[in-house]
């Protein structure tokens, strides 16, 4: 069994490797095809909904499929190859990928390869624009990270429990999917740039405030403040990248923004447990 397992070890390294691979040019790719076929003036909106539909099917998938998983892998009255290799989970899982690949084969990406592009920018402009996105882009994932760390010890430390945290969350959630069609057509109006500055304004008020320990029904309103900071901060983000990146080349520059987005992504949960610490 030891040398079965020694065995094993890296072939399952290889199938990661591979997975993160392939799922690498994905989001970038998302994020490309919802910018550029996008009429210009509603980037900002197309991009802000495309990122928060993804948001409940994460969830629900990463629920569904770990539940799903534990009930296949405890019935342990099957010896079989496929049982052991997936059973269920995995044929829901490559349906589900089916289902996308279907989807992509669908869509007309005519229009990522324009005959004429407005906008063009020089090498030099382009690093420019990226010296000015990277910092920003990782600061954002980063405090996410660091936030999603200390939310739950300190929702246990000032009294509102598991349940409270459930409460917050809905309510700051329910803020930000209710107000985003409003916020989309506000940076669509008015560009992104005001957008972007008014969310972070809110949702840095929106910490500071919880950070003074109120009441406890204060909370609940200070998540919803967050929630609205967030449904400006989603477009106005958004669009700004989405305005800034040259229609040419734009997912290649949208991964480098991502890259840094997921260094902040990877480096917020270690930051935030020390800091609680």
């Amino acid at each position: 069994q030891v040398e079965i397992t020694t065995a094993v070890k890296p072939l399952t390294a290889g199938y990661h490797v591979l997975h993160g691979a392939a799922l690498s040019p994905v989001w970038p790719a998302v994020m490309t095809l919802s910018s550029v076929l996008a009429p210009e003036e509603t980037q900002p909106k197309a991009v802000s909904l495309v990122s928060v539909a993804v948001g409940p099917f994460t969830g629900i998938g990463f629920l569904a499929i770990g539940a799903l998983a534990g009930l296949h892998f405890a019935a342990t009255n099957s010896v079989s190859r496929l049982h052991d290799i997936g059973g269920w989970p995995l044929a829901v899982l490559l349906s589900v990928q089916g289902l996308a690949l279907l989807l992509v084969l669908s869509l007309n990406a005519a229009k990522l390869h324009p005959a004429s592009v407005k906008r063009q920018a020089a090498p030099s402009s382009l690093r420019r624009t990226l010296a000015f996105l990277l910092p920003a882009a990782l600061i954002q994932t980063l405090g996410l990270g660091l936030f999603g760390q200390v939310i739950k010890p300190f929702t246990s430390a000032v009294g509102l429990g598991q349940w409270g945290l459930v409460g917050l969350l809905v309510a700051g959630a329910g803020a930000t999917y209710s107000l985003l069609g409003v916020t989309g057509r506000l940076a669509t109006r008015y560009g992104p740039r005001p957008m972007l500055i008014l969310g972070l304004l809110l949702a840095a008020s929106g910490l500071a405030l919880m950070a003074t320990t109120p009441p406890i029904w204060l909370y609940f309103v200070l998540a919803a403040l967050l929630g609205v900071g967030y449904a400006c901060l989603l477009p106005g983000w958004g669009g700004l990248v989405a305005s800034l990146l040259p229609r040419e080349g734009r997912a290649a520059s949208w991964g480098v923004v991502m890259t840094a987005e997921n260094v902040g992504m990877a480096g917020g949960p270690l930051l935030g447990t020390l800091a609680w610490d």
